[in-house]
């Protein structure tokens, strides 16, 4: 089970939020926006992106050294690999081939004339990975498959996987006036018959050729993720795959399902990643459950998804793993088909809010539940003290998710959490009074607690004497303060504690005494608390410490000189006092990769200090800090490894965002509340510049100035790939969006 990290944590998101729309210099009438960039880069962009004057190793000592000759080759044919004539030949040891695919791929330089170009290359490659490549379509994929498709004589899978044979047809949408019909199924009190399904998607029978000749007929992992543009047209040049094993296609939102076919052909196929295609409907499982090696599937997001699609999942008897999280048209009638599933070993329907108790007795009664299911999750569904006991049956359960089951009461859960003796990640967040009753020698084995905004007090936590192996523990906006942390710490409740939140909850300096005594720990956040400079000094002595999240307005300069000696990689100080004379501190922290110093007193010279010290820094936060002007932002273009840049609110002015030009890992950059970002020209070139860039937030330009891609059917949602703001789309397709800071979100 995947536990998010604290510092992401959607309470705090929520608040920052507030807070920026708050900002006085945030004008009442402005329109925010998050822009979508998801051209492909252009032929002189890829010359750009190698450069000549790194064909020398730079030393530290002001020396340098030319690379390796095949590395000076390899970087030389990428130069110009858009200018040549023809395609490279076969024959190059592979070894090169490769190195030449991922030297173009970890630089983001492919496009559709590079890959032309590299048509040939492809024979042998094992492993392709595009989802950090900008503008992949479906004429990508035609240029990696390496061949046209002679139409004459075609094979028709139709949606129960039976072959027909058809002469005729000019493309893969062949004008087959045949529709698909399947069974009838009974769902609550009506029967609904998938043919209605059927002419709701209307797609015809899709033709695949016989031909199963392809330059891509080695590969075995394909990663198309966020490739927004890709539609199942695309995904039908890809029928030549047999020894495939590995698919994921998440975020890729223009897909429905019947492109799928093409993947019928490739019996080795085990994982298949879909989550987020939220055009993916009930046909798309007909095509999905051909492939009967599948061990591994991931439809979370998929909201078309109903119970008809269950039907033909239950036909793949070697699934190991799936998750069905927030396909909310799901129903306990829907869970009948999986008992053939004997095999599962991870299940995830979260937020399928229409799973019951009875959906959940049917399940655990099915066969190789109680030895093989290991992993469940059940976040928000209905389900309450009688499903709950249900759960006991479950003997082999390792990884249980019961996040905002409010109806569950502790006492019943303390039942069940007795019988569960290989317990060891428990989710109850958003479960009011859950921790109520004492679970002591309960859930001796548990590694992973969360019980973030479900009322735990002091008295509570006075009940628990020992958790031995517990390692992850989250109290976020619980009633729990100095005391409770005493009273873990002193009686040594949890030796190996590495991660605690306490995020807005009542710690104040007397209980940051008791924190060193945590040896181990490794993550803290101490967001919202009364903590000041004083209580800080204590973190000195958390010599293992490498993520810290603060927040207080009695956090000055003074405060970052106790931090100076952790070994920190994430530090996140919110509406700190802090000035340049703490960045200085802050700055003898090198190990640092992630820094947010939102709303403080930073200056230009507190930007020069971060851009000479902080090499290694991917991610950096400097939000509503009105003293940074151009000249200080301009010095953050040096810090080559930045992937996320905020500068939202601060004192710069739009023409600093030409100064980013080297920023070639920038995937994200932020920009709210900027001077003279309307009458910024050429907006569309920042995309040339950076090549990696998928998401820009700024606000005040016209709509018609809005687009940053080079097509207007480019994909209504932007940076797929940013899963801390997925909270903003969950509950709309709408193509204008409001978020909880009041902002407008605007896709083209």
């Amino acid at each position: 089970m995947e536990v998010e990290e604290m510092g992401s944590c959607s309470s705090v998101n929520r608040r920052r939020k507030s807070l920026d729309v708050l900002n006085d210099s945030y004008e009442a009438n402005e329109v925010s926006c998050r822009h979508s960039i998801d051209s492909e880069i252009p032929d002189q962009t890829v010359v750009n992106l190698f450069p000549k004057s790194e064909n020398f190793i730079q030393y530290e000592d002001g020396t340098r050294s030319p690379k390796a000759l095949v590395d000076l080759c390899v970087e030389n044919v990428c130069r110009n690999i858009t200018d040549f004539a023809s395609e490279i030949p076969k024959g190059l040891p592979q070894e090169l081939v490769h190195k030449i695919i991922k030297t173009l791929i970890d630089k983001s330089a492919l496009n559709t004339n590079t890959l032309k170009n590299l048509q040939q290359c492809f024979g042998e490659t094992s492993e392709l990975s595009l989802h950090t490549s900008r503008g992949v379509t479906d004429e990508w994929l035609k240029k990696l498959s390496g061949k046209d498709y002679n139409h004459s004589s075609q094979n028709f899978l139709d949606a129960d996987g039976n072959h027909s044979c058809s002469s005729s047809g000019s493309s893969f949408h062949s004008a087959v006036s045949t529709s698909v019909f399947l069974p009838m199924l009974n769902i609550g009190d009506k029967n609904i018959c998938d043919a209605s399904y059927s002419s709701a998607f209307s797609h015809p029978i899709i033709a695949v050729p016989n031909n199963t000749d392809s330059s891509m007929s080695q590969m075995r992992v394909l990663d198309l993720r966020n490739s927004l543009k890709l539609t199942d047209e695309g995904l039908l040049h890809l029928h030549a795959l047999p020894l495939l094993e590995t698919l994921r296609l998440d975020h890729c939102h223009s897909i429905t399902g019947y492109g799928l076919e093409a993947f019928t052909y490739s019996p080795l196929l085990q994982t298949l990643t879909l989550s987020e295609c939220r055009c993916l409907n009930d046909i798309a499982m007909t095509k999905v459950a051909n492939l009967q090696n599948l061990s591994t599937l991931t439809l979370d997001g998929c909201r078309c998804l109903s119970d008809i699609s269950l039907k033909y999942i239950g036909r793949l008897l070697n699934l190991r793993k799936l998750d069905l999280s927030n396909v909310d048209l799901l129903t306990d009638e829907g869970i009948n088909y999986l008992g053939s599933l004997s095999c599962l070993m991870e299940l995830y329907i979260g937020r399928c809010r229409r799973i019951t108790d009875e959906g959940l007795k049917t399940l655990v009664n099915q066969a190789g539940r109680k030895e093989n299911l290991h992993t469940l999750s059940l976040s928000r569904c209905q389900i309450g003290d009688e499903g709950v006991l249900y759960l006991a049956r479950l003997e082999a359960l390792r990884h249980l998710d019961l996040n905002g089951c409010t109806e569950i009461r502790s006492i019943v859960l303390g039942e069940t959490l007795s019988e569960l003796e290989h317990i060891e990640t428990l989710d109850v967040s958003y479960c009011p009074g859950i921790f109520s009753s004492s679970w002591q020698g309960k859930i001796n084995n548990l590694k992973y607690l969360d019980l973030c905004y479900s009322g735990v007090k002091d008295v509570h936590l006075s009940r628990v004497t020992s958790l031995p192996m517990l390692e992850e523990l989250n109290l976020d906006s619980c009633m729990v303060g100095d005391w409770s942390i005493g009273h873990l710490a002193d009686n040594n409740v949890t030796p190996n504690l590495t991660c605690l939140n306490l995020a807005d909850c009542d710690v104040s300096d007397e209980g940051m005494v008791h924190l060193p005594k945590f040896k181990t720990l490794q993550s803290l956040s101490l967001f919202y608390n009364n903590i000041t400079n004083v209580g800080l000094s204590h973190l000195s002595g958390l010599t293992s410490l490498l993520h810290l999240n603060l927040d207080s307005r009695d956090i000055s300069d003074e405060g970052m000189y106790h931090l100076r000696n952790l070994p920190l990689k994430s530090l996140d100080i919110f509406s700190g006092r802090i000035t340049d004379i703490g960045v200085v501190h802050i700055c003898k922290i090198k190990t640092l990769e992630s820094l947010e110093l939102c709303g403080g007193s930073i200056g230009d010279l507190g930007c020069s200090q971060i851009s000479h010290h902080l090499h290694n820094l991917t991610s950096l936060n400097l939000a509503q800090n009105e003293l940074i002007t151009n000249s200080g932002a301009s010095c953050l273009a040096s810090l080559s490894k930045l992937k996320s840049l905020n500068l939202s609110h601060t004192g710069v002015s739009a023409s600093v965002i030409r100064k980013f030009g080297g920023l070639k890992e920038l995937q994200s950059l932020a920009m709210y509340s900027t001077r003279g970002i309307h009458k910024l020209k050429k907006l569309k070139n920042i995309q040339h510049e950076m090549p990696n860039l998928r998401c820009l937030r700024i606000d005040g330009i016209p709509e018609s100035d809005g687009t940053i891609a080079n097509s207007s059917d480019s994909s209504s949602d932007d940076d797929a790939s940013m899963s801390s703001d997925r909270s903003q789309f969950e509950d709309s397709d709408l193509s204008i969006r409001s978020n909880e800071g009041g902002d407008m979100q605007l896709n083209y």
